[in-house]
């Protein structure tokens, strides 16, 4: 059976599938109208009902209409505003072109009116919202994130990302961490019944509290599994701290909370009476189609072709690896290769004006404004933040810098950055490398039309998110996953595609060391203990004598600092990391039917390696090292 997705497209479609398996689609409306049944969740004695509403994928923000949890409003990027339930619609931004996206709204105490906040700082009122000032005039450090209202609806409050707080009419200014270097930004803000104090939640979990606002708990040293992207006071005594995986955590007095088991992304929460309101990316289905080595011009027009004639929406995902240089902050360096090497990043780049729907609107905004969005865990592992600025070499040598306009999590955004595909285009990333296809009208009839293509084009393949999920025993672990485990490497180019590591690196991590049949070999400590594990099997099996050890040694090996061959751009080999090992190349050679018997090839898959030879482009002779199951997971 051929391998349904590489590692980047899989991790698109984790985070895009639903939870279970699903019926095929019928239309856009007929999606969102299934996925937004409410599920009602325990807590003590007073349920609670919780609605996950998929609106549009670029709403960013909501609002409740008073404390009778009947209505409220969701805003998008753009300033479109939806009313639910018994709220009106009292105005929006829809048919301005804004500067800056709208990132947070606020409503009055009578639930006739709101504001909306633009990451610059803009407020614009609607309904029996009074307008107190903004700060779009102030040069902000950095972006807006979030917004409060005082009891009264005579003012408000704006939060930035480092914690800085900017007071307006009646609200009152009770500290800040904008002087604080905070581990992650901030991400929500809640007043106080009293409106004598508020409080700010960062993306971690850590609390700050200012005013009347007692602090209450955090979580610590101990993030959560996913980033905080909302906090809900319940009271003065009490609050929730809501994840994008719409898991809520409780602190002081709050009762239990909610634990939603969410399809999509959440990006936004709102309480209402008794009710919690959770906006999440829309659960979608979708088709990626993807050519070994990259699509061809002919058959990407051909897939994007096929998804139009079938009503769907398409993007082109192009991808690559370029090389970071830094990444500072206010001008001074938070992470940096060393002078004159640099440090590979994955890197993809999509249409901002179609990846709204894939990928989420405030992702998308900040592509449209040529921005790079990063990774979440490539974030961490640099300290890196929104606002902060990204230094790197693309396929011209050239240096160039970027905003960071959003960190995400890689199951958005497939790469550890990603681009605007114009953007990418200007320094090099512009290999086609899969076309995402939702919105289909007709599963069945999309499906006939890509099986016909495949007979078209050489290497061609496609995968559903819908399709059961069966355990594929040659993936490979993502180039970030490397990261988590290993450690990254600085380089700099040799002559053709040998590249020179960092000597600190490869000291730590290559290891020369003899193993069964092979003898003497230099690989990854990581692996070299499963190398061995796997070859004694294959002596102890007496199926030595299939191992061609003279052009194994010659031609084959394991550590070489090398890029991927044949291929544009500068993906580092699995052989530079000392992962890889190639057994039998003369008889085995990439692109050509695989030789391998099959029971050396399960003696390495049980010990931890995937093999190339089921790929798309087969490479019989290619055995990575994954590491077992509880190493990989």
């Amino acid at each position: 059976m051929r391998r349904l997705l590489g590692a980047l497209v899989a991790a698109l479609l984790v985070a895009v599938a639903t939870t279970a398996a699903v019926p095929r689609p019928a239309t856009a409306a007929q999606q969102a109208q299934d996925s937004s049944k409410p599920v009602v969740v325990g807590s003590g004695s007073d349920p609670i009902d919780v609605r996950v509403v998929d609106l549009e994928d670029a709403v960013v923000a909501g609002a409740a209409r008073g404390e009778d949890g009947q209505g409220g409003w969701f805003v998008t990027a753009a300033g479109s505003v939806t009313a639910f339930g018994n709220a009106t619609h009292l105005g929006d931004l829809a048919a301005i072109d804004l500067v800056e996206p709208i990132v947070a709204m606020a409503s009055t105490p009578s639930g006739n009116g709101y504001w909306l906040a633009a990451s610059d700082g803009g407020v614009f009122a609607f309904g029996d919202a009074p307008f107190r000032g903004s700060a779009g005039d102030i040069d902000l450090v950095e972006p807006i994130v979030a917004m409060a209202s005082t009891p009264s609806g005579n003012g408000y409050w704006l939060a930035a990302s480092d914690g800085g707080v900017f007071a307006f009419g009646d609200a009152p200014f009770r500290g800040s961490t904008g002087a604080i270097l905070l581990d992650q930004p901030v991400r929500a803000m809640v007043s106080t019944p009293s409106g004598g104090g508020y409080w700010l939640a960062a993306e971690d979990g850590g609390v700050f509290a200012f005013g009347d606002a007692p602090f209450l708990g955090s979580t610590g040293g101990v993030a959560p599994t996913a980033a905080v992207v909302d906090m809900i006071a319940l009271s003065g005594d009490g609050y929730w701290l809501v994840t994008e995986a719409g898991t809520t955590v409780a602190f002081g007095t709050a009762p239990p909370p909610p634990q939603v088991q969410s399809s999509g992304t959440v990006v936004a929460a709102e309480r209402a009476g008794s009710q919690l309101w959770l906006v999440q990316h829309p659960t979608l289905d979708v088709v990626s189609a993807w050519q070994s080595g990259g699509l061809s011009s002919r058959a990407e027009a051909d897939i994007v072709a096929a998804a139009a004639d079938h009503g769907a929406t398409s993007v082109v995902s192009h991808t690559g690896t370029i090389r970071v240089l830094s990444v500072t902050r206010r001008g001074s360096v938070v992470d940096a290769a060393a002078p004159g090497w640099q440090i590979p990043f994955t890197a993809r780049a999509i249409d901002p004006s179609a990846a709204a729907v894939f990928v989420g609107g405030e992702v998308a905004g900040a592509l449209d404004r040529g921005e790079v969005v990063m990774g979440r865990t490539t974030a961490n592992l640099r300290g890196a933040r929104p606002g902060d600025q990204v230094t790197f070499l693309g396929g011209d040598d050239v240096a160039r810098t970027r905003t960071i306009g959003a960190v995400v999590s890689e199951g958005r955004t497939g790469a550890e950055l990603l681009f605007g595909d114009a953007d990418g285009r200007s320094f090099g990333l512009d290999r086609a490398s899969s076309v995402w296809i939702t919105g289909i009208d007709d599963a069945d009839a999309l499906t006939a039309a890509l099986q016909q293509l495949e007979s078209q084009h050489a290497y061609l393949s496609f995968g559903r998110s819908w399709d059961p999920a069966t355990p594929d025993p040659d993936s490979v672990l993502s180039t970030l996953r490397l990261k988590v485990l290993l450690g990254e490497f600085d380089y700099r180019y040799r002559s053709g595609d040998e590249i020179e590591m960092d000597p600190r690196w490869v000291a730590d991590n290559i290891v020369v060391t003899d193993v069964p049949i092979i003898g003497r070999i230099r690989c990854n400590r990581a692996a070299v203990d499963d190398l061995s594990a796997a070859l004694a099997q294959i002596e102890a099996a007496g199926l030595a004598s299939l191992i061609d050890v003279g052009d194994t040694r010659r031609n084959g090996g394991c550590w070489y600092a090398r890029r991927i061959r044949g291929t544009s751009g500068d993906a580092i080999s699995r052989h530079a990391w000392g992962l890889a090992v190639d057994i039998n190349p003369a008889s085995n050679p990439w692109g050509r039917p695989p030789t391998m018997d099959m029971r050396i090839v399960e003696i390495f898959r049980a010990n931890g390696f995937a093999w190339g030879g089921t790929w798309t482009r087969p490479d019989g002779m290619h055995f990575e090292w994954t590491g077992r199951t509880d190493q990989s997971s």
